[in-house]
């Protein structure tokens, strides 16, 4: 097998394998009253990993619903999303010398991709806008800071898109990647 088949074949399904391990999405919440910021992520394999606890009192104070598992039944298909990915990752790296069937599996791929983050933020955005207004502190419905710094409140908040959605990314580059040069080269001939 050549390099360039090694790379469009072997290398992407890693890729996503590997992203299974790290958070896909992931929070930090600096405030005066607190010691340490409070973090949450969001693992495509172990769900909720973080400072749930605290968050939890926090979301208490301000009318926010309770973040667990069992209240974000969503989780349990992530997995099935990424084993997905890898699937397509394997079956578009095998018809890279095909035509349009090598762009519909890799649409299905980027398009499912893509998917996640915009379903995330959906999800956050209905969240953020149902506040409970018997809550000990008021605040008013707001857009969720669901990527970069914000500032609500007293809580400057980091909001990012971790390793387990640029992986899978990156594998979605280097399947295109072949295609995108020999159209040049093919154009220059």
């Amino acid at each position: 097998m050549k390099v360039k088949e090694i790379m469009i074949r072997v290398v992407p399904p890693i890729l996503v394998i590997i992203s299974l391990f790290t958070p896909f999405w992931g929070i930090s919440m600096k405030a005066p009253f607190l010691a340490q910021p409070l973090t949450v992520e969001v693992y495509p394999l172990f769900g909720l990993k973080g400072d749930l606890k605290n968050v939890n009192v926090v979301n208490h104070y301000v009318g926010l619903g309770e973040i667990s598992p069992e209240k974000i039944p969503e989780l349990q298909y992530i997995p099935y999303v990424y084993l997905t990915l890898i699937a397509l990752s394997i079956i578009a790296g095998i018809l890279n010398e095909k035509g349009k069937t090598f762009y519909l599996v890799w649409l299905i791929y980027v398009v499912l991709l893509a998917g996640v983050p915009i379903y995330a933020y959906i999800w956050m955005y209905n969240y953020t806008h149902t506040i409970n207004p018997n809550a000990p502190i008021e605040i008013e419905p707001f857009d969720p800071p669901f990527f970069g710094v914000h500032k609500i409140a007293n809580f400057d908040i980091t909001s990012y898109l971790g390793p387990a959605f640029f992986l899978p990314l990156v594998s979605a580059i280097i399947l295109i990647t072949p295609k995108i040069r020999n159209r040049g080269e093919s154009k220059n001939e």
